[in-house]
C-alpha cells in the first residue's frame, strides 16, 4: 500500500485541493477545514509572489509538511489539524508583522516624500513665474482673473499651449522624482529579510503605474479579502 505522506509528496496547492476532494478517508467536516487551510496558504503564496517579495509559486505551502499531517488525519488524528491551523496563524502573522508592515513603513515615507516634493514643484511652476510677471510690473495680483480671461479669450492657443508645457514639465519632474526617492529609499533598505526579497518587492510597488494614491501593496489587500472571505463562514 503507497505511503500517504508520498503520495502527497511533491504536490502543488491545486494537486493537494484536488486529492482532498477525492480523499474518502477524511470525514467531510475535515476535510472543508483542510480545503479552507490550503485555501488560505494559496494567497499566502500568491501575496508573496504578487508583491514581488518571492520568486517561488508555493513559498509557504511548500514549507509544510503535507504528507505526515495528512497521513495522521487519515489515521484519525484530528489534534493535528489544530496544529496545522495554529501554525498556519503563527506563519501568517509573522509575515505580516516581519514582512508586509516593514515593506508597508518604507513605501508610506516614498509616497509622502513624493507628495512633498510635488507640491514644491507646483510651487515653483507657480509662484516662479508669477513672481517674475509682478516684478516686472506686467502682472497683480488684485487683477488674476480678468487677465487669465482676458488672455483665454484673445490667445487661447497660446495658453493651451502653455498649460500643456506646464503639465510635461510637472510630470517629467514628478516621475523622475519618484524614481530618485524610490533609488535613495532602497539603499537603507535591507535586502533581504526572512529570505523574502524586500528590495525587489519595494521597487514593483513603486513602479510608475502604482498611484502614490494608493498605499496598498500589490496585491496584498485583494488576498486579505479573499481570506477573510475563507474565514467569515468558518466563524459562522
Amino acid at each position: 500500500m503507497q505511503d500517504v505522506s508520498e503520495k502527497y509528496k511533491g504536490m502543488s496547492n491545486a494537486q493537494l485541493r484536488a486529492q482532498l476532494k477525492k480523499s474518502t478517508l477524511i470525514k467531510q467536516p475535515l476535510k472543508d477545514s483542510l480545503l479552507t487551510l490550503l485555501e488560505h496558504y494559496y494567497c499566502l503564496d500568491s501575496i508573496a509572489r504578487s508583491t514581488g517579495l518571492s520568486e517561488e509559486d508555493n513559498y509557504f505551502s511548500s514549507r509544510v509538511a503535507w504528507g505526515s499531517s495528512l497521513q495522521k488525519i487519515e489515521s484519525g488524528d484530528e489534534d493535528e489539524l489544530e496544529k496545522m491551523q495554529q501554525q498556519l496563524a503563527s506563519v501568517s502573522s509573522q509575515f505580516d508583522e516581519d514582512v508586509i508592515s516593514i515593506l508597508q513603513k518604507w513605501r508610506n515615507r516614498w509616497m509622502l516624500q513624493v507628495m512633498l516634493f510635488d507640491l514644491l514643484v507646483i510651487a515653483l511652476l507657480t509662484i516662479v513665474p508669477a513672481g517674475l510677471l509682478y516684478w516686472q510690473g506686467t502682472w497683480q495680483p488684485q487683477q488674476l482673473a480678468s487677465q487669465l480671461s482676458q488672455l483665454f479669450y484673445e490667445r487661447p492657443l497660446f495658453m493651451f499651449t502653455v498649460i500643456f508645457l506646464l503639465l510635461v514639465v510637472f510630470l517629467f519632474l514628478h516621475f523622475s522624482l519618484r524614481k530618485m526617492l524610490a533609488m535613495q529609499i532602497l539603499k537603507r533598505l535591507n535586502n533581504r529579510v526572512a529570505n523574502f526579497n524586500l528590495a525587489k518587492a519595494f521597487i514593483k510597488n513603486t513602479r510608475i503605474h502604482h498611484s502614490i494614491f494608493r498605499p496598498d501593496i500589490v496585491g496584498y489587500h485583494r488576498c486579505l479579502q479573499r481570506i477573510s472571505a475563507l474565514l467569515l463562514p468558518a466563524a459562522k
